[in-house]
């Protein structure tokens, strides 16, 4: 199988009730994605099988997460938003459910990948990289969190209610040293642009409203 394929089939036999067939496929798919070289893994590639590992019923492959972590460093530089946000998931879940301790070089690394990456993001990929590093708990990433925030609030027009609401939950996610006064600011003016929506949306339904009020009584 190819790397894809392999990351793809772990992620499928995940979800499949424990057999000992199973725990066999299980097994061999580690071992292969153990010994492929990271140059021809995919950061996605990577997100996916650390997603895929605490939820397998079978044993995980001794060393597995602890090297997937140190591909996922070196490999932060071509690593999408949502690729990223994926891995601090996984690591997340991983640490929640297995005990992993996450290496403090992927955090290092989220960080170094964002700030560069920060002012040219699109918005809805600073929204993403934002929840990785709520999710990783970035208590040093104070600087990292405003230039992030700058981005959004600049570009906050071309975001959804819904995303706007995932930045405000990201934002409590975060440890208070991660907060400077430059991010409350940018969060007040989402609130205030979240607000002005919401106005603008109950009056649009009131005019709606009345609109069809006024043609049944013509009627």
């Amino acid at each position: 199988l190819s790397p894809a394929h392999a990351s793809a089939a772990i992620r499928a036999i995940s979800v499949v009730p424990p057999s000992p067939s199973i725990s066999k496929i299980s097994n061999a798919l580690q071992t292969q994605i153990k010994a492929t070289p990271t140059t021809q893994l995919r950061p996605e590639h990577v997100a996916m099988v650390l997603k895929a590992l605490p939820q397998l019923h079978s044993p995980i492959l001794p060393g597995l997460p602890q090297q997937l972590m140190h591909r996922l460093v070196t490999l932060m530089r071509n690593t999408s938003a949502s690729a990223a946000r994926d891995a601090a998931q996984a690591l997340a879940e991983g640490a929640r459910l297995k005990r992993w301790e996450v290496d403090a070089r992927v955090l290092t690394a989220l960080r170094t990948h964002v700030d560069i990456r920060a002012p040219r993001m699109s918005p809805h990929h600073a929204v993403l990289a934002l929840d990785a590093l709520a999710t990783l708990n970035a208590s040093s990433s104070r600087g990292v969190v405003r230039r992030v925030m700058d981005r959004i609030v600049k570009a906050e027009s071309e975001l959804t209610a819904e995303q706007i609401s995932s930045v405000q939950t990201s934002l409590k996610r975060l440890p208070s040293s991660a907060i400077d006064a430059t991010t409350e600011a940018s969060a007040g003016a989402l609130r205030l642009a979240l607000g002005r929506r919401s106005s603008s949306s109950s009056g649009n339904i009131a005019k709606r409203q009345r609109r069809s009020h006024s043609s049944s009584s013509s009627g």
